[in-house]
């Protein structure tokens, strides 16, 4: 008999982002193509996301998708980092990496994050999971925040650096990997692959244990479910995944980790 094929958590990114957002993650928590999303709290539409969410009983499916670069900051300290936020309080932050902060800087990330956690647990949110906006979490410097603040809120993962799909080249698979190395350390990981749909094509029939799958489902004008401009089922179908898609919360439970 051969040997179970290992789970597969698919994540709707930017819940809270946009109404064709939110439109788009919930259709697709319907059509059961996701199964679990991240919220972005400070963010406009937070709050209908989240109502929308509990109507349909899926509040133990959301996590918080940390954010630097979009909407504006929630705390205080923050708005007093010029290379984060702007004078008038909007998220900026554009870099790939960076390898030092300033003091400043370390204690306003993490005041901003304690703020957007904060805001989703006064919603009745217990976070499932931690990812980030335009994976700014995954920069060395603030990686360390982002484990220090999934610790100090007890959310038991964070996502992992993409490690499936094209090869980035040694310097970046490198990084990646001594990443991911930190992650697992500070036994946060549950996952032993991340990336797209596209990514997760290449390994979704030999991985070693389990795969989230990164996903941003939004309602395009003429009422289309699409990921960043393609039809997101066709892709998700292509998968060959239905009998062992979980949430996150589901995989903690089982301990099938990576």
């Amino acid at each position: 008999m051969p040997p179970a094929r290992p789970p597969v958590v698919i994540v709707a990114d930017d819940f809270g982002r946009t109404p064709a957002v939110n439109a788009g993650i919930l259709m697709a928590f319907e059509r059961r193509l996701i199964t679990a999303s991240s919220l972005m709290a400070n963010m406009p539409d937070f709050e209908a996301a989240v109502e929308a969410a509990r109507d349909r009983g899926l509040t133990d499916r959301l996590g918080v998708h940390l954010n630097l670069s979009e909407g504006q900051a929630l705390s205080a300290e923050l708005r007093e980092c010029p290379r984060f936020c702007t004078p008038e309080g909007a998220l900026r932050w554009t870099h790939r990496n960076v390898l030092r902060l300033e003091p400043s800087e370390i204690r306003g990330i993490a005041a901003e994050w304690r703020q957007q956690l904060e805001r989703a647990r006064a919603v009745g949110i217990a976070p499932s999971h931690l990812d980030s906006h335009h994976h700014v979490h995954t920069a060395y410097a603030i990686g360390t925040i982002a484990i220090a603040i999934a610790r100090e809120f007890a959310v038991p993962t964070l996502r992992l650096s993409r490690n499936c799909g094209q090869d980035p080249g040694l310097k970046v698979r490198l990084y990646k990997r001594f990443f991911n190395g930190r992650i697992k350390s500070a036994g946060l990981s549950r996952m032993a692959y991340f990336g797209s749909a596209h990514d997760a094509q290449s390994i979704v029939d030999s991985a070693d244990g389990p795969i989230e799958v990164m996903t941003h489902p939004e309602l395009d004008p003429s009422g289309g479910l699409v990921d960043k401009g393609h039809v997101l089922e066709p892709t998700i179908t292509a998968l060959g995944i239905a009998d062992r898609m979980v949430s996150y919360r589901e995989l903690v439970s089982s301990r099938l980790t990576g």
